[in-house]
């Protein structure tokens, strides 16, 4: 079919829609196992019949918030649609908000609708949600506003976790928590005053059997000890007691150990070493959002890429790790763009939350089975190697004396990387790469068994090892072949003089040399050739989503969606100028700031070209100034903030848009100036602007232990001081 979507009938519910990402489907097989298999124009894909059922986009999408209440009924909320709806199985119902809207405090925040993540249930049946102004609360029949704070910054809940022991809920909010009581509402804020280290965001909370909570954000884990009412340690990269940045979420399992998922891998808590070590490494898995366990089977990984199972049984008696991936390489797509959550009802089913699906999963109807992976060959040289020409003799053209041998994974358990070693003959197996290539030169004539094996990336145990070979042949000239210089010897000794042996010895080391030469640039050419290519294709896939956002940005109509996409291109493009700069400082974790801003202008200036053609800047920033990626980048996020707030708002009414940025540094204090000549700002609008641009304006200026000033004065001024 020429559709974009497969859609296959599969239980008394209806239509299991899947999403192919625009990959046309040219035709569909069931092979003798009963698999289902789809062929697209961009490969070939399995479909899972069981333990999958899909609600797409135009049933649900941007979901953020999900909950069960106790009649199995769920609900889900959207941060980007800003609706709540309820699914009891047959249909789905969008429930209204008009309670909790006429809340004096709900009321004064535009985005009142906007769910963020989790979702939980008391013991009494109530079920709450995150929302961008606090809790909201559901009895079953009415909407109320949970916590008692009054409206700040603070009062944002980004995630919660509800403590059954002490009957209360803890809000994970800026650079804390609050900790509000369920019977009277009554709220509490914990920050850097009670120990918690400073972080833009507390992004996931987990309770241990002793009732203390694990609080994690992007720079650590706090631990906050209830019998104390304070954080009593943290666990950061600094302090050597945590290997990562970017925690995102955490989850105790039955045995009352704490997991910890990061954009870099997947962490557990060592009580013996007091210390936070790596389970599994983002070599092997992509950036964990979220987890959850089912009983003391399984921990559940939700990632960029795909739903993981970690066998728990196997991780705690035999010590290894067991996992088994669903993902786009074997066939589940629900995951994709982007994850937000997980949620594991009291049906047994796992509700998996993606920006354009959910998918509910039944872990009892998934097949676990092991079966490793297989490789295949599929080129050598510039012959392509078909399935039917497996186990025959490959010639290579005459005079070759090199193969670069092209090979790739194929199995059901493909996990997000895999893994490729190679040998000739009987020689020794090569070192393991995430390379599906192999070169080989200096080959002399006769015929080659090359074998190649696969893993998933970091695997020790050779049972899951799968493995393939190829026969080739080399044909070379006379004067290519080994015995070649043992002849001319033999014939110069006996047919001419001393000195004409001699002058043939100086030429046979010459013509060596040379080809030694030649052979080592080539190599030194295949090298910069592959580290090239690798920077090509992050820059390819940058531009890639970059035009993909703008090309859809002019299918909107809608005024609030546009904007939210262009800002997001805006994102893009200063994450595209900051892996261009780091590129060219050739490894040094540094930026040289004043090229790094000086390029980001002139890229957010050209997406609002047509609305301010005549836009200046005026970029004064010390050539002194070199901070470290992280600082620099954060610096970059604040700027290219303020200068998109300033074009989209500032400049209605102006001919001549003009916007002024200085960066110095006084002993080891930076100062960040910025100026622009627009309408300037309403007062207090920075402080009740709960956009998520403001929100990183302030989030980055948490960071830094600082706070940016905003004040009207031909334009808009913003001035911020910060330690280098």
């Amino acid at each position: 079919m020429g559709d974009t979507n497969y859609y296959a009938s599969i239980n008394n519910q209806g239509q299991h829609r899947i999403i192919l990402k625009n990959k046309n489907v040219n035709f569909t097989l069931r092979d003798k196992n009963g698999n289902i298999w789809i062929a697209t124009e961009y490969g070939l894909m399995r479909l899972f019949l069981d333990g999958f059922l899909d609600m797409d986009k135009e049933q649900l999408n941007g979901i953020w918030g999900m909950v069960e209440d106790t009649k199995g009924t769920m609900y889900f909320g959207s941060y980007y649609q800003k609706y709540l709806k309820s699914w009891d199985g047959k249909q789905l119902k969008e429930i209204a908000l008009k309670d909790v809207s006429r809340d004096t405090i709900v009321s004064k925040y535009n985005e009142f609708k906007r769910f963020n993540f989790g979702g939980q249930r008391d013991k009494n049946g109530n079920i709450y949600f995150s929302m961008s102004w606090g809790i909201l609360k559901y009895d079953g029949h009415n909407f109320s506003r949970l916590d008692k704070a009054m409206y700040s910054g603070r009062s944002i809940s980004m995630f919660h976790h509800i403590d059954t022991i002490r009957n209360v809920l803890v809000s994970a909010t800026n650079s804390g928590v609050n900790i509000i009581n369920l019977s009277d509402g009554a709220t509490r804020y914990y920050g850097a005053a009670k120990g918690v280290h400073p972080a833009s965001f507390i992004l996931g909370i987990s309770q241990d059997p002793k009732g203390n909570y694990w609080l994690v954000s992007p720079s650590g884990v706090s631990y906050f000890d209830t019998q104390r009412d304070s954080v009593t340690k943290t666990y950061t990269r600094k302090e050597g007691n945590f290997p990562y940045y970017s925690s995102v979420c955490a989850t105790t399992d039955d045995k009352g150990v704490v997991w910890v998922g990061s954009s870099q891998g997947l962490l557990h808590y060592d009580t013996v070493k007091d210390t936070f070590i790596v389970a599994v490494k983002n070599d092997i898995l992509p950036r964990v959002s979220s987890l959850g366990v089912i009983k003391d089977q399984y921990l559940v990984i939700g990632t960029v890429g795909g739903v993981y199972f970690l066998d728990l049984k196997a991780f705690y008696t035999e010590g290894v790790t067991k996992l088994h991936g669903f993902n786009q390489h074997t066939g589940y797509m629900g995951i994709e763009p982007n994850q937000n959550g997980l949620y594991m009802d009291t049906q047994g089913y796992i509700w998996v939350a993606a920006s354009d699906a959910v998918t509910r999963i039944t872990p009892s109807e998934l097949d676990f089975t092991n079966q490793p992976l297989i490789p295949f060959i599929t080129q050598i040289n510039d012959k392509r190697i078909p399935y039917t020409d497996y186990g025959k003799l490959i010639a290579l053209n005459y005079g070759t004396q090199s193969a670069r041998i092209r090979f790739e994974a194929v199995g059901f358990e493909r996990p997000f990387k895999t893994e490729f070693s190679y040998k000739i003959n009987e020689g020794k197996w090569s070192a393991w790469q995430t390379d599906e290539i192999a070169v080989i030169d200096g080959l002399a004539g006769g015929v080659y068994t090359f074998y190649v094996r696969t893993r998933p990336a970091n695997t020790i145990a050779e049972a899951q090892y799968g493995q393939t070979t190829l026969q080739f042949k080399v044909d070379l000239p006379i004067h290519k072949a080994p015995y070649f210089p043992l002849v001319v010897v033999l014939i110069a000794a006996s047919a001419i003089s001393y000195f004409v042996f001699k002058k043939y010895k100086s030429d046979k080391d010459k013509k060596i040399a040379q080809q030694q030469q030649q052979a080592d640039a080539q190599r030194r050419q295949e090298v910069e050739l592959l580290n090239n290519e690798m920077a090509h294709r992050v820059r390819n896939n940058l531009n890639r989503m970059y035009h993909l956002l703008k090309l859809q940005s002019k299918q909107i109509t809608n005024d609030e969606a546009k904007s939210i996409l262009q800002d997001g291109i805006d994102r893009i493009q200063a994450m595209s100028s900051l892996h261009t700069h780091l590129s060219e400082q050739k490894g040094k974790e540094v930026l040289h700031m004043a090229h790094y801003i000086e390029a980001l202008c002139p890229m957010l200036k050209k997406s609002y070209a047509v609305e301010l053609p005549n836009l200046a800047f005026d970029v004064k920033i010390e050539n002194t100034i070199i901070l470290s990626e992280d600082m620099g980048s954060h610096v970059g996020l604040l700027v290219s903030e303020l200068i998109t707030n300033s074009i989209k708002h500032a400049f209605e009414l102006q001919p001549n848009p003009h916007i002024s940025i200085q960066l110095t540094e006084k002993g080891n204090i930076l100062h960040l100036s910025y100026a622009d000549n627009g309408t300037g700002m309403l007062q207090n609008a920075p402080k009740n602007d709960n956009t998520l641009g403001m929100t990183l304006i302030r989030g980055v200026a948490q960071k830094f232990n600082t706070t940016i000033h905003f004040e009207n004065q031909n334009g808009l001024r913003a001035s911020m001081a910060f330690d280098k």
